[in-house]
């Protein structure tokens, strides 16, 4: 019989508990999520925005990977697919 009380009386204070903090443990958890949307979009317009670039102007940005292409001679042939869409 303590037993059971106990357990109901553990259950009952742990579902209190959780009412009370849940409220502010979603406030904390949406502030940390919204700091980092924020830093992803100034990130992406930080990179958008180098060169501010009038409308219609067109540049070619060369992938330095792409360049830089290394092939061992003794592996064997090599060739380069290019994907077509």
């Amino acid at each position: 019989m303590d037993f059971l009380l106990t357990l109901f009386l553990t259950i009952l204070l742990l579902g209190l508990l959780i009412r009370l903090l849940a409220p502010f443990l979603l406030k904390l958890f949406m502030k940390r999520i919204s700091k980092r949307f924020e830093q992803q979009g100034e990130s992406y317009n930080q990179r958008n925005n180098r060169g501010q670039r009038r409308e219609g102007e067109i540049t070619i940005e060369q992938n330095q990977k792409l360049q830089d292409k290394v092939i061992d001679k003794n592996i064997g042939d090599y060739i380069d697919f290019e994907e077509e869409k």
